[in-house]
């Protein structure tokens, strides 16, 4: 549902619906048969225009999820009107016999093409079949348990190439999004030796990828545990957040970790620049306990961070309390303290 205000009073659009019905329409099914899920909300830089992905399946689910895939899709905020961002049926499940046509993580470059993260691997899959290899193959990652998802750049106006490979990984390249720097910050899944998740960067045009942050940082979670680093974003004082959590957490949601990726390339490893800082690389984003591992936290838990860009600093997070279940079967709230203000 999107409002243009935040008034009980302002019309709701329903989003939803229009993306069902235009799923409907070109499937050939009715409405009622369609169930879906949303995420990756991300905003172009005038504001006009909300990109996500969505994901439209046929009940019953679990017979049907092999035959869709994962879709971006743009609502205009003007006008209240939703569409794929891809055009073409056929380019937007390319490949999804073989594992690939599965995009995610939309997030607009300021030239107003779009990055994100898909399995169709275009410049992997063109080298295989080169080689004369399976494209099968390139689309794995490399346990061989699923498709390996890497970062494209997509242009709608189709000033170079449709759609650019610009990442290369075995494993997976997730959430990108571009800093004032230009380059682009996203989370990088090393399973080759570390099986670990930190932050890397890479320029637009594919070159200049290296380690960000975190990749020597792996044993910051609760009591030395492993924290994965997820959803970086940059914060208008240059510094970045990201959602710290681990592999097996139960629950989807971990602690905010406000990052100074320029003066560390880890928690204890300051830059060239800053050899000697006593200091640490980043800090908690709460002032209370916030556990990585799934155990009881006391400052509950955040699921995504989002900068406001308003001036003010603030941040629109996803979180939920800390709950423990009373023998009556009520819920009873942890104590609660506010937000670390002084970051």
């Amino acid at each position: 549902m999107v409002k243009d205000r935040s008034s009980v009073s302002a019309e709701a659009i329903d989003v939803t619906d229009q993306i069902i019905a235009i799923v409907a329409a070109e499937e050939g099914v009715t409405e009622e048969e369609l169930t879906i899920d949303i995420k990756d909300l991300e905003s172009s830089f005038d504001g006009n225009t909300l990109i996500f992905t969505a994901r439209v399946v046929p009940e019953p689910v679990d017979n049907n999820l092999e035959f869709t895939t994962w879709n971006l899709w743009l609502l205009n905020l003007v006008t209240m009107e939703v569409d794929y961002l891809i055009p073409s049926r056929i380019k937007r499940n390319e490949g999804i016999e073989t594992g690939g046509g599965q995009d995610i993580a939309p997030h607009f470059l300021p030239d107003d093409r779009i990055v994100f993260s898909s399995t169709r691997q275009v410049k992997g899959q063109a080298q295989q079949l080169n080689e004369g290899r399976s494209q099968l193959f390139s689309a794995q990652d490399e346990d061989g348990q699923g498709p390996a998802a890497v970062l494209h750049i997509y242009d709608p106006l189709r000033r170079n190439s449709e759609f650019e490979q610009i990442s290369f990984n075995l494993s997976h390249d997730l959430d990108p999004v571009v800093l004032t720097s230009g380059d682009i910050v996203f989370s990088r899944w090393n399973n080759t030796n570390s099986n670990h998740i930190s932050l890397y960067r890479i320029a637009p045009a594919g070159h200049g990828l290296s380690p960000l942050y975190g990749y020597d940082s792996r044993d910051t979670g609760t009591g030395g545990g492993t924290a994965e680093y997820t959803q970086p974003r940059e914060l208008d004082d240059g510094r970045l957040v990201s959602l710290a959590k681990s592999f097996d957490s139960p629950s989807l949601g971990g602690r905010i970790s406000l990052i100074d990726s320029a003066s560390f390339a880890g928690h204890d490893q300051p830059t060239w620049d800053n050899l000697g800082a006593a200091s640490s690389g980043q800090q908690p984003l709460s002032n209370s306990e916030v556990t990585t591992n799934g155990d009881l936290s006391t400052g509950g838990q955040f699921a995504s961070v989002y900068p406001l860009r308003d001036g003010t600093g603030r941040l629109l997070v996803t979180w939920s309390e800390c709950r423990v279940i009373a023998l009556d079967g009520n819920f009873q709230p942890c104590s609660l303290d506010p937000l670390n203000t002084d970051m």
